[in-house]
């Protein structure tokens, strides 16, 4: 199965505080079936902007290395 997700979920992915946002861990599941093969991502070539736009409120929270691997 193809999905398309929203920079939200990826933002619960580089967070990983389900205190703060929620259905953490349903971003989470979503990130391990991609893992298992079980899911496949398509995204839009804006993504990465929104994530990055999304994020910057949260800069203390989010590592350069974690924004870096999304690349």
């Amino acid at each position: 199965m193809i999905v398309v997700l929203d920079a939200s979920v990826v933002l619960k992915w580089l967070l990983e505080d389900p205190a703060r946002e929620p259905d953490t861990e349903k971003a989470l599941a979503v990130i391990e079936s991609v893992v298992r093969g079980g899911l496949e991502i398509l995204q839009p070539v804006h993504w990465l902007a929104e994530v990055a736009a999304i994020s910057i409120p949260y800069k203390n929270s989010l590592s350069t290395l974690s924004l870096g691997s999304l690349v």
